[in-house]
């Protein structure tokens, strides 16, 4: 209880689509995945279905993470735990929704063969 869970969740899901090999691996962690993107070079302004979406506070600074399903225009569709009704990144459980492309927002353009 209290743990942000975003990250876990969202890994949880890579993991079991990859048998275990997801691409950035398991972490509770948006700040790693943000590392782990950076140092890949998989970051992009631009998402697409299935990538990883990060909402930022500063460019070393991630606070919530989730999966891209849809695509429409200057917003995508996202889904992520640790999230409620209202729009917060904390919160009661899983959620699809749609989200403005903001500069706060980067993608995670992972590898998609699995290794």
């Amino acid at each position: 209880q209290g743990d942000s869970w975003c990250a876990y969740w969202a890994t949880m899901l890579g993991d079991i689509v990859y048998e275990g090999r997801f691409p950035l691996g398991r972490t509770g962690s948006c700040d790693v995945l943000l590392q782990r993107g950076k140092d890949r070079g998989w970051l992009t302004k631009v998402p697409a279905v299935g990538d990883l979406y990060l909402l930022l506070r500063s460019p070393v600074d991630a606070h919530h993470t989730g999966i891209v399903v849809g695509l429409n225009g200057n917003t995508f569709e996202e889904i992520s735990g640790n999230t409620n009704e209202d729009g917060s990144s904390n919160g009661i459980g899983v959620f699809r929704k749609e989200r403005p492309i903001t500069d706060s927002t980067i993608f995670i353009h992972y590898d998609r063969v699995a290794s």
